[in-house]
């Protein structure tokens, strides 16, 4: 199956024109592996992503 990437992009317009013909369905392989990422450090898949957001959050 191919299937777009999710964008890399800061603008809302361009992220949800691509999340009106997406969904997380299309990502299944990818949440997984976060599951497993999650699991081998011993926390929450939330608990990571929010790690990895809040890493890549500018501090104003």
């Amino acid at each position: 199956m191919n299937r777009a990437n999710i964008p890399q992009t800061d603008s809302i317009h361009e992220l949800a024109d691509f999340w009106d013909t997406h969904d997380l369905t299309d990502f299944e392989n990818e949440l997984e592996i976060i599951k497993t990422l999650a699991k081998s450090r011993g926390i929450s898949p939330a608990n990571l992503i929010r790690e990895w957001v809040l890493e890549h959050i500018e501090v104003k």
